[in-house]
């Protein structure tokens, strides 16, 4: 996995939840991606959301096919 750089953000999050394109007067960083792409997720907000995921639903691990025709 790489490792994240910082960057800065042009797009501003309010309360309700919507976007707002904040463009600051100094640009010093590589912000085509936002450009491009619109809103850019932060990477904590990532990880975050992957281990709610992962803590959420559990997987279930079959021995064979006569194992997984049990639960069908």
């Amino acid at each position: 996995m790489s490792n994240t750089t910082l960057h800065q953000e042009i797009w501003i999050r309010k309360e309700d939840d919507s976007l707002e394109l904040d463009l600051p007067e100094i640009i010093n960083t590589d912000i085509g991606f936002q450009l491009m792409f619109g809103y850019r997720e932060n990477y904590q907000s990532y990880v975050n959301k992957l281990k709610r995921n992962n803590n959420t639903y559990r997987v279930k691990v079959y021995k064979d096919v006569k194992d997984y025709k049990k639960y069908i």
